[in-house]
């Protein structure tokens, strides 16, 4: 504590209390997310029911079972989103890991045949890796307009910087680059002051912030680029 204090500065610890709101509808914004990982999950509770008895299936249901029940729970507080997921990502990761090594204890494995099956699960471990709207990579590498629309969120981000520079006084950027770009101090944290109003400590009109305009985004779609 003392190092994050030494690091990032006296407002650390106030920070770490600062107010936040939690609701069930916080969750029910964010419980979607967890198809990304239903199929590690499926294919892991395939392996886990038929090897139950082992110590294997039992530390990794209760190593699963206890980062899916912590992720819901952080996704109680405002504002907290794939970052939550850390924990069930990795013990996912242990638990997929588990039944590649222990796949003849699975039914399925018994009729098909254990190599078969590991290769059934590489494969469809992949295509839910690839199959995904969302391959900025692949636009990197495919799209001209793609690759365009990043140079120009630069530039904008630039422009900006330099509007930000030749404002006196202190401002408050959305895109905070924009305002570390510019030898701008932090002045506001949107998200703290979002909070506050939340939670009812303050209200919108007690927070006076200046924020400018950041330009469109770059388009993240692959199979918006594979129609046009």
């Amino acid at each position: 504590m003392a190092a994050c204090v030494i690091v990032f500065g006296t407002n650390f610890i106030p920070d770490l209390l600062a107010p936040r709101q939690f609701a069930w509808s916080n969750v029910l914004t964010q419980i979607g997310y967890l198809q990304w990982s239903a199929l590690a999950l499926v294919i892991w509770a395939a392996w886990a029911f038929f090897d139950r008895g082992s110590q294997a299936a039992k530390f990794t249901a209760l190593h699963i079972g206890l980062a899916l029940a912590t992720c819901i729970l952080q996704w109680f507080g405002h504002g907290v989103f794939g970052n939550a997921k850390l924990d069930l990502i990795l013990a996912l990761a242990i638990g997929l890991g588990l039944t590649f090594n222990r796949m003849e204890a699975s039914w399925l494995a018994a009729r098909l045949g254990v190599n078969r099956c590991r290769d059934a699960m590489i494969v469809a471990l992949l295509l839910r890796l690839f199959l995904s709207d969302r391959q900025e990579t692949a636009l990197l590498l495919l799209s001209p307009e793609f690759r365009a629309s990043l140079h120009a969120s630069e530039l904008n981000v630039m422009t900006e910087a330099r509007a930000v520079a030749a404002t006196s006084g202190d401002v408050a950027c959305f895109t905070k680059l924009v305002c570390r770009q510019a030898g701008k101090p932090f002045a506001v944290d949107e998200f703290k002051t979002d909070e506050l109003v939340a939670t009812g400590r303050t209200t919108p009109a007690d927070i006076v912030a200046l924020t400018l305009p950041t330009g469109p985004e770059a388009r993240t779609s692959f199979s918006r680029w594979w129609r046009s």
